[in-house]
């Protein structure tokens, strides 16, 4: 019974509506009454085509949703036993984190400011409010020929070990930078 209320708890989860998951749920307990193993595959095989069918239908706009969004939805929906459930929230939170982190590799934005500090390094204003300043240890030099009124397109990247690299989009050039503000 643990099986098929997962089954159902899958089904809901992927999309398909209660009543077609009910629906599957019972044509599943009917075949389990049938004696012959052949009529019972055939039964099995007719009620997961048509789950798949309703599935389809119920839930076309469920294959566009992320991996993050349907591992929650069906350790939520799905009734799992405790051992099969033993850190299984950590799995969603995991790959949303994994998602995230994806997301943000990298900004674009203008710059729209340009001084130097005591070091003679770089403090870097972006259009967005953003303000970066060249690391350190960083010797690299940026050409800032041909600057609009709009700014300079920057891309800034994430790097190595928790560093940011930042590059002139008319330039192959790159300076290692951390944020001030």
């Amino acid at each position: 019974m643990k099986k098929l209320a997962m089954l159902c708890g899958a089904l809901l989860a992927g999309g398909v509506s209660i009543n077609a998951a009910a629906q599957t749920l019972d044509d599943v307990l009917e075949c389990r009454a049938l004696a012959d193993a052949g009529d019972r595959l055939a039964c099995y095989d007719d009620a997961a085509g048509k789950a798949a069918e309703a599935g389809a239908l119920a839930g076309a706009g469920a294959a566009s949703s992320d991996g993050a969004d349907s591992a929650r939805t069906a350790v939520a929906a799905a009734p799992l036993d405790p051992v099969a459930a033993f850190g299984a929230e950590e799995l969603a939170q995991k790959q949303e984190a994994r998602e995230d982190k994806e997301k943000k590799k990298s900004i674009t934005a203008n710059l729209v400011g340009v001084r130097f500090n005591n070091a003679g390094k770089y403090i870097i204003t972006l259009d967005n409010g953003q303000v970066w300043r060249q690391t350190p240890g960083d010797s690299g030099e940026l050409r800032l020929r041909g600057a609009s009124p709009d700014g300079v397109p920057v891309t800034i990247k994430r790097a190595a070990f928790g560093s940011y690299r930042l590059s002139l989009s008319s330039s192959k050039r790159t300076i290692r930078v951390e944020r001030l503000e």
